[in-house]
Order: structure tokens, then sequence, then C-alpha cells
């Protein structure tokens, strides 16, 4: 069973990345139907309903995590895991109550990688995630901050992949306050996301 969802994971974020994660939702709906006690794929859920365009599916999905603006996820393996996606999808939805009890609940991890059960899956930074739940919650500023300084460390570590996600985001950050650095960032993101097959939200 280990083995069957860190490899469902696997493949659930190579869709993310690659624009393909829609196509998917039937198997991510079996998936979470089968392993109820594994509530990432509720998370799974609420991500693969934004990239399908059911924002309100979304939504509903993710207020089964979360009961009066707080989290309910279990303190298990995969926790940061969720906490990553309900930042994904929360950032489409646009609830920035929500927002702000992501941000609080993943602040005490900052400077932490978001890894799930046995490495199996591997998400990047958590500081991307509390930048996306800060910039839902209306602190632009301090989102982009923190991306500020992971970019940094994703550049120095050559994490391709998550750096033209990070980018993609601070260039959207960037031009909620007409910052023309967006340009450039949007730029590299593009780039780097050609040359690694992969597909950025156009959120």
């Amino acid at each position: 069973v280990n083995g069957e969802l860190a490899f469902g994971a696997q493949v659930f974020l190579d869709a993310l990345y690659r624009g393909r994660l829609a196509s998917m939702l039937p198997l991510v709906l079996d998936t979470e139907q089968r392993f109820p006690e594994a509530r990432v794929w509720t998370a799974g859920r609420a991500v693969a309903l934004t990239e399908s365009g059911d924002l309100a599916g979304a939504d509903a999905a993710l207020s089964e995590l979360f009961i009066d603006g707080s989290p309910t996820l279990p303190q298990d393996s995969m926790w940061m895991v969720a906490m990553a996606l309900a930042a994904e999808s929360n950032a489409r939805v646009g609830n920035a109550e929500r927002a702000r009890a992501i941000a609080a609940s993943l602040e005490p991890f900052a400077g932490r990688w978001v890894l799930g059960g046995l490495g199996g899956a591997v998400l990047g930074p958590i500081d991307h995630f509390r930048s996306l739940a800060l910039r839902t919650a209306g602190d632009v500023p301090s989102a982009t901050k923190l991306l500020d300084q992971t970019i940094v460390t994703l550049r120095s570590v050559g994490a391709r992949t998550f750096l033209a996600r990070a980018l993609h985001e601070r260039a959207r950050q960037r031009s909620l306050v007409d910052d023309a650095g967006s340009i450039n960032d949007e730029a590299q993101a593009t780039a780097l996301a050609a040359r690694l097959g992969l597909v950025l939200d156009r959120r």
C-alpha cells in the first residue's frame, strides 16, 4: 500500500508540473476513495479540481480539511504535503481566511523542504507555499520577500523545476504592485519551463 501511494504521489506531481493533472481527476478521486485515511488525497483532489477549472469544487474539498479556519489534517508523514497542496489550490480559490491559517500553520517549518512519507513526494521549499498563502491573504510584500530568499536557495542547489515555479509566482506577485521586475521573472520562468517540459499555471 505504501509503495502504491508513493508511486501515485510521484505520478500526481509529474502530471501537475506538466499540465496534465485535470485529465487525472478520475484517478485522484478513485485513490481518495480507496484510501480515505490518507487525507492528503483530499488536498490532491482540491488541486486537481482547480486544474480542471472547478474552483467551487476545489473550495468544497478544502473546506473538508479546515474547520472554523483551522486545519484538521492528521499530523502524519504526509501533513506537510497536504498543507502545501492546500496552499496551492487555495491560491487559485482565493480564500483569504484559509490562506492566513495555512501561512500560520507552515510558519514553524520555515526554511525546510516539503517531503512526504519516505521521500516519495518532494514539492520543494515550504517557503514557496508560505508565500502562496501570504499572497492569497493579501500580504504581498511578505510573500515576495519569502520568494526572494527561496529563489536564491533554489538557484544554489540547481532545483530547476521548483525554480521555474518560484520565478513564475514572483512574477505574479511583482505584477500586483506594478514592479517591472515581473517581466524578467516571467521570461526566465517561461524559458526554463520550456527546457524542462513544464506547464506553468496561467492564473
